[in-house]
């Protein structure tokens, strides 16, 4: 038994099984000393999540709130059956990583009242603390320098939990890569031709080639706790810029190369030339985060580290692409300058390794 499972094994779809009960019960496993619950007031949020439907729960209590939460985020999965299926191992994994990881680790993230999945029906509920009134990072407007410090050592210890815990793949594994690649590089060539300024069929030849060589370098180096989804939208940004930001949206948690976490948030986050001034200084930050913590990554291996994962951004961009029909508005309106961050990163990265051929030594 844990205190995040979820009442009667219940794992509420609709807000007429959230009910008054279940909220009281809920509370009283997480010892919440919590006044009885009148009723309970639903907001669907604006906020498109691709996998999830987030909506904000604001319970009406029976006398002084004292302790209780004044408002919870309710995520829930899906509505839509076939997207709930094929996001289902995605929320198994967030719903994991509440209940096994996340009280492990001192790591920002919201706290989680409860979290459960139910495998018959492919649903999973988590509630969580509401962030309000801090503000996700939005891909659009991009990350500026001084809050993306605070994420990438945020990450820094994230990563540091766990640094050289897992055993480097085997090269057999990377193998497919290139297959799976090649599935996607022409249904996804006109609109990243469309998005990115052309160049599209070199970069595929380049990636295609190198892919398997790439993830094997990087699995080579340390292996740590990742959370393999760390972009802007997937992180909070409090009120005061001198709080910690929280990291988000925990579906794709594993153990891999965690400069993959770095780029990713840099790249994605951050507008191309905005990104170009400041990459050196943040991975430096990175760098001076984990040394705090214990944790020696040469500058050498990580700077070349860096720009390996780098180049596999264009990866994503080409394999996303397979779910285009199920974009959400906000997911669509974002692509364009996403892919085109991705293709920018990948021809930097590629001359800048083509450039240091030496440090592949290190």
């Amino acid at each position: 038994m844990s205190s995040l499972d979820p009442p009667g094994d219940l794992i509420p779809l609709s807000t007429a099984e959230f009910s008054v009960p279940w909220l009281d019960a809920v509370l009283v496993n997480a010892a919440i000393d919590a006044p009885p619950i009148d009723s309970i007031e639903f907001v669907e949020l604006d906020v498109e999540v691709l996998t999830s439907s987030i909506v904000r729960v604001r319970p009406r209590y029976r006398g002084p709130t004292g302790e209780a939460p004044a408002s919870l985020i309710w995520k829930r999965s899906h509505e839509d059956v076939g997207r709930r299926e094929a996001f289902a191992h995605g929320y198994v994994r967030e719903v994991e990583f509440y209940r096994e990881v996340a009280p492990t680790v001192d790591v920002s993230v919201p706290r989680c009242y409860a979290a459960g999945f139910d495998e018959v029906t492919g649903a999973h509920v988590l509630l969580l603390e509401d962030l309000a009134p801090g503000r996700r990072g939005d891909f659009l407007e991009g990350i500026d320098a001084e809050r993306a410090v605070g994420v990438v050592r945020e990450l820094a210890r994230l990563h540091a939990a766990r640094w050289s815990e897992a055993a480097p793949r085997g090269p057999e594994e990377f193998a497919s890569y290139q297959t799976f690649f090649d599935r996607y590089t022409e249904p996804s060539a006109t609109y990243l031709e469309q998005h990115t300024g052309g160049r599209v069929a070199e970069r595929n030849r380049r990636y295609r080639t190198s892919v398997a060589g790439w993830f094997a370098e990087l699995s080579e180096g340390p292996q740590t706790l990742c959370h393999s989804d760390a972009h802007a939208a997937n992180v909070m940004f409090p009120v005061s810029p001198a709080d910690r930001p929280y990291l988000l949206d925990w579906q794709a948690w594993r153990m891999d190369a965690g400069i993959r976490d770095i780029v990713r948030f840099v790249i994605l986050g951050m507008a191309v030339e905005e990104r170009r001034v400041h990459e050196h200084e943040l991975l430096e930050a990175y760098l001076g985060a984990l040394r705090a913590r214990g944790v020696s990554y040469g500058v050498d291996v990580a700077q070349r580290d860096y720009r390996v994962a780098s180049t596999l951004q264009w990866g994503w961009a080409v394999n996303f692409f397979r779910h285009e029909q199920i974009w959400d508005a906000s997911t669509r309106e974002a692509m364009p300058e996403l892919v085109r961050r991705a293709g920018a990163a990948f021809d930097d990265a590629v001359g800048w390794l083509d450039a240091n051929q030496s440090l592949r030594e290190l």
